[in-house]
This record gives C-alpha cells, structure tokens and sequence, in this order.
C-alpha cells in the first residue's frame, strides 16, 4: 500500500508558495501539532516537482532519520529513471500522484484518513550525535548539530531544505531554542502549526525582518495525539530496530580519543602511579590518567573531599576528577570518523581497565573507522521506562 495521509487546501496553497529552489523552511509547533506530518508533505511536494530536498530532523526524542539522541540529515533527490506514483489525499478528496516508496526512502505504517505515525530509514546520509532525547540541558549541541546538517544538505546541493523541530516551545528555553535555530540557518520561510498568539515570543520580533517570512497553519482536525507511554514506546522501537544487527566489539584507548568527558585523553597512570594513588586514597583505583596539573581517576567508592584535599595538596594538582565505573555502564556514544563525520552510535557495554578496552556495541564495521567517542550522560538500558 502506497503511503496516504489527508491535506487539506491550506497545505496546498502554502506549498505552492514557499516549495522552490533555493528555499530553506523551519516547521514549528507544539507536540502533536502534525509538524512532522507537514514536513512529510513538503517534502513530497517538492519532490514532485523535481527539486532536490534536503530533510534536517532536530527532534531527537521522536527522530524520524537516526536514531533517537541524534539529528539527521537525509537528501530526497528525484530519479528520472524511477516510476514515481504516490496517492495525497486532500479533504476535499482530490489527488495528485508520486512515488517514494520504489526509492526506498520512505517506510510507513498508516491507515488511510489517520494523522501520519510514519518513519524515515533510519539510514541517514549524515547525522550528529547530541546524546539524549530531550533539547533541555543540550541546547548548545542541538544548535550545532542543526547548523552542521543544514550545512550538509547545501554541500548535496540540496535545492529544497526543510527543517522539523522537537514539541520544546512553551519555556523561555524552549523560546531561545527556536529562536537560535532562527538566526543560524536564515531560513527564508518559518511555518508556525498551532494558533498565532502561541508563537509571538518566538517569531514576533521576525515581522521587522524583510529576509523572512511567517506563515501560520492550524493543526490537522485529524491529528492524533500520543501520549507519554507511546512516545516512549515509540523510541524504545526506534532503539531497538537501530541496534537489531549491533554487535559487541572492542576498542583499545589507543585507538579513539574522547570529547564531553574528562576521561581518555590524558596520560594513562604507570603501574607504579596507581600503586602510589592506591596508597594515598586508602582505596582501591581502578583507572587514573593525567593531565595538565589535573588527575582523573576512576573508584569504586568516591572519595571523601578530605581524601581528594589530600591527594590534590600532594601532587600539586589544580583539579582532580573522581567517578565510579558504573557512569560508563550502557553509556551511548557517538562515533566519529578520521574527518570528523558521525558514522553511528554505540553503547559502552563494559570496560577492561586493566588491558585498556572498551566493550562496545555498535554496527559492523565502525569500530574500525571510529577514532573520537563523543560521549554523554544517557544510559541505554533497552527498555526506557
């Protein structure tokens, strides 16, 4: 069955307006306001039309492209070679016709006539690993995993960007979010699904602007809404169908060096230096590295503040970092490539610090291409509850 979802003629009316070349759009609104849904039919739209598009998913609790903790770009471009044929429904029944379902772009599991519950494959053509699924307390790495897979549609070429965004509106943070975005992309369209006086904090301030334009949408009569439970059932699906074909393999530290941690960029202690820690902490060390005038180390218990006053007075040190080994268990990862390109993420699923291992699971293949671990502070135990 070829995916269907209903419009209606201000969809119609919009895309006709705003779907050309060298456009970028922000679709904005409040959960389950059918942004998503939106963005899907742009994206048709446009690629009807034979533009190429370039789609940014900043959600990364619901991620549409890669997996949930991630931002992902993927590129739509129209193959003169393929037969295109996809049946829009509008309310007033009339249709026009596409296909991407033999370009194995889309996957869907709708009914005919419900809001759109659709996914993207989750095979980004490039992605950014902001480490949890949720905006708040990762505002920075949300901003510039937006602004570096924009900036990777225009590299495609991309004649057409269109950027969906996460439900996070209605705090100040939410505001300054939104409003970020805004100023780093440019965009020349905004789309505000949801009634006008909710995004005057947000885009008010834009009606001074000539480069932009506002445009005001309400939500879908049909457009369903999801509560918790099946938000979080969603993304438990999305984990799983991301890792259904990981394995786990190791890592030696030698090979990778780490960003957002402390750990596994310094000097790696000497035999002796644990021994001499060991001894000064009372406690067993399990790990400890160098830096400048720093030391991290890793302990069953955390040391008391006289016990780390001690250690920090005798060595001179400026800082000393103390964790236990459980804040790596199930620790998600970013993998990163030699140039700097996300290839995937992984789950620190234990660690040898004796022979210096990472036990990591991952998909085939970008344990040999990984050479940064971007880390974070979401823990995935299979089953979000």
């Amino acid at each position: 069955m070829y995916p269907s979802y209903k419009i209606n003629p201000d969809w119609s009316r919009l895309a006709k307006q705003i779907v050309k070349s060298n456009q970028t759009v922000i679709v904005i609104g409040t959960t389950d306001s059918g942004k998503s849904t939106f963005c899907r039919y742009l994206i048709d739209f446009a690629y009807t039309a034979g533009l190429k598009v370039g789609f940014v998913d900043t959600d990364v609790g619901q991620s549409q492209i890669g997996p949930p903790t991630t931002i992902g770009m993927k590129i739509y471009e129209p193959n003169e070679t393929e037969t295109h044929e996809k049946t829009i429904t509008d309310t007033q029944n009339a249709s026009q016709t596409t296909d991407l379902e033999k370009s194995k772009r889309f996957e869907t599991q709708e009914k005919p006539g419900e809001e759109q519950s659709h996914h993207f494959i989750d095979i980004p053509d490039s992605l950014y690993f902001v480490g949890d699924t949720s905006p708040h307390r990762n505002l920075l790495y949300v901003l510039s995993g937006t602004q570096l897979m924009v900036e990777a549609a225009h590299k495609r070429d991309a004649d057409f960007v269109v950027l969906d965004t996460s439900g996070y509106l209605h705090v100040s943070l939410g505001w300054q979010l939104k409003q970020q975005k805004i100023e780093l992309i440019r965009p020349q369209h905004i789309v505000c699904i949801g009634r006008k006086t909710e995004f005057q904090q947000i885009v008010g301030y834009n009606d001074n602007f000539n480069h932009l334009n506002i445009h005001y949408l309400l939500p879908h009569k049909e457009t369903k809404t999801k509560n918790r439970t099946e938000r979080i059932d969603n993304r438990n699906k999305k984990f799983a169908r991301y890792f259904n074909d990981a394995t786990i393999q190791q890592v030696s530290f030698d090979q990778i060096r780490s960003v957002r941690t402390l750990f596994f960029n310094g000097r790696i202690a000497k035999e002796k230096e644990i021994q001499m820690l060991t001894d000064l902490a009372d406690i067993e060390i399990d790990y400890a590295e160098w830096g400048d005038r720093s030391l991290n180390i890793i302990t069953r218990t955390i040391l008391s503040t006289v016990t780390t006053k001690k250690i920090k007075d005798y060595l001179s040190l400026l800082h000393l970092n103390n964790q236990k080994p459980d804040f790596l268990n199930n620790l998600l990862v970013g993998m990163l490539d030699e140039q700097g390109n996300t290839i995937g993420i992984g789950v620190i699923t234990s660690i040898d610090f004796k022979n210096h291992v990472f036990n990591i699971r991952c998909k085939h293949g970008h344990t040999d291409k990984a050479t940064v671990f971007q880390f974070s502070n979401y823990h995935y135990t299979e089953i979000e509850k």
